[in-house]
C-alpha cells in the first residue's frame, strides 16, 4: 500500500515471503560482512566483498517499482513506512533508487549512488494505527528549553570530552545549522 494526500495505491510484492526473508538476509550479511567498519574499527580483518546495490536497487524495486506505486510516491520527500513481516527487519535507508552505475568497491561511485535514505527523509512506526494515533495526539506543548545533542560515532572521546564544542558553535548558530560550514 501506498497512501498520499492525493490517492492511494496497492501492488503484490512479486516475491514469495521465504524468498523475501532470504533475501533480506543477505542484505543484513552484506551490510555487517567481515571489513565493515564499527566506530572506525574494523569488525573483522578480512577484506569485505563489495556490497552489491544492484540486489539494493532489485529489492527497491521490488518493493517500491509497481507503476502504480512509484507513480503515487515518486516526487514525496517525506516517507512514513509501516512494514509488516519479514519486511520489519529492512534497513530501507540502505536501499538504492535507481541502477547503480560504476564498480560496488569504487568510494566515488559509493557517493553518487542514490540511497533511499539520503534522497528521502524515513520514519519507521509499527503499525498503521500507531500513525493515526500520533496524528489525532494533536500538537504538543513545546518545550521550555531546546535540546541539543551531540555524539562521537568514532567514539575517540572520554567521557565529559568537550573538544567539538568548538566545531559545534561553528555549524550551529541562532538555533540552526550553518550548511556551508557542514
Amino acid at each position: 500500500w501506498a497512501v498520499t494526500r492525493e490517492g492511494a495505491a496497492w501492488a503484490e510484492i512479486g516475491v514469495e515471503e521465504e524468498a523475501l526473508a532470504a533475501r533480506i538476509r543477505a542484505f543484513h550479511a552484506a551490510l555487517a560482512a567481515p571489513g565493515r567498519l564499527r566506530a572506525g574499527v574494523p569488525l573483522q580483518s578480512a577484506r569485505a566483498p563489495a556490497f552489491d546495490r544492484a540486489e539494493a536497487h532489485a529489492l527497491y524495486t521490488a518493493l517500491f517499482g509497481a507503476p502504480a506505486i512509484a507513480a503515487l510516491i515518486g516526487g514525496k520527500r517525506d516517507w512514513v513506512l509501516a512494514p509488516q513481516g519479514v519486511l520489519l527487519s529492512l534497513p530501507f535507508a540502505a536501499l538504492v533508487t535507481a541502477p547503480p552505475t560504476g564498480a560496488d568497491d569504487d568510494p566515488a561511485a559509493l557517493r553518487a549512488t542514490p540511497w533511499l535514505g539520503t534522497g528521502r527523509a524515513l520514519a519507521v512506526v509499527p503499525s498503521v494505527a500507531t500513525l493515526r494515533s500520533l496524528r489525532q495526539a494533536g500538537e504538543r506543548e513545546a518545550a521550555e528549553l531546546a535540546f541539543f545533542g551531540l555524539g562521537d560515532p568514532a567514539f575517540e572521546g572520554a567521557p565529559g570530552d568537550a573538544r567539538a564544542l568548538g566545531d559545534a558553535a561553528r555549524i550551529f548558530r541562532a538555533g540552526a545549522a550553518a550548511v556551508r560550514a557542514l
